[in-house]
This record gives structure tokens, sequence and C-alpha cells, in this order.
């Protein structure tokens, strides 16, 4: 793409083609990923980084927000919890650091692809600072 005009015309057919219902003025699938880059970006922006650009807002426009999710603080894991995440980064830390495990029922994949719950792993990368990655 070289012009303006045929970026436009690029995004226009790229939300198009991933339209689910054509025949509803809205499309479904566009205003569930800007719906979900915006809870990332709430709920996992940190040090000035939009959340949806680090891991956990990645995996949350990609997959979804997870069925469970375990917080692991200081190496005590803290029990498997429905996810219901309200806070700035998820999750306590303390100086060595917290990690989170989100759970996905295996219903959400495809036939095949999952026989059992899906688990990714987040540790955090700097005690204290917010920034989780796999």
């Amino acid at each position: 793409m070289t012009t303006d005009a045929e970026a436009e015309r690029f995004l226009e057919v790229f939300w198009l083609r991933r339209d689910p219902d054509i025949a509803t003025p809205e499309n479904e699938f566009r205003l569930e990923f800007e719906r979900r880059v915006s809870a990332a970006d709430h709920l996992f922006g940190f040090g000035g980084t939009l959340g949806a650009m680090s891991a956990r807002g990645r995996t949350l426009i990609l997959l979804g927000m997870c069925d469970t999710h375990r917080d692991i603080a200081a190496g005590r894991d803290q029990g498997r919890q429905e996810t219901q995440v309200t806070t700035r980064g998820g999750v306590a830390t303390d100086e060595r650091g917290a990690a989170q495990v989100w759970e996905y029922e295996a219903s959400r994949f495809p036939p095949g692809l999952a026989d059992d719950r899906v688990q990714l792993a987040f540790a955090e990368s700097s005690p204290h600072f917010g920034d989780f990655d796999f």
C-alpha cells in the first residue's frame, strides 16, 4: 500500500471479511475486538505501555478473558478463582514478583485442538512494575 486510500480500502475489506452477519448494521467481530482492546488497556497497562501491547493484553484480545485464573505471589499459589480482574495489573506483588496462570476451557477451542483445559502462565518480569510475560 502506498496511499492513504489504499490503506483505508484494505481496512474496509479486512473488517468486512470478518463480519459474521452482514445483514446487521454493526460488525459484531469488530465491536468485540474493540471491546477487548479497551479492556486490555484498562486492566493491564503499565509504565506508559498500553495494556493491549502487554502479553496478558494480547492474550485477552486473541482468546478473550480466561475462565479461571490463579494468582501466585511470592511463590504462594492463592488457588483457582473465577476470573473477575478489576484492578490495574490484576495481582498483588512482593519483592520476588508475582505470577498468574490463566485457564481456558477446552470447549472454547476448535475440536481436536485442546482435549483439556488450556493453561497459560504469566510471570512478572520486574517486581512491582506490573509487566507480565509468558
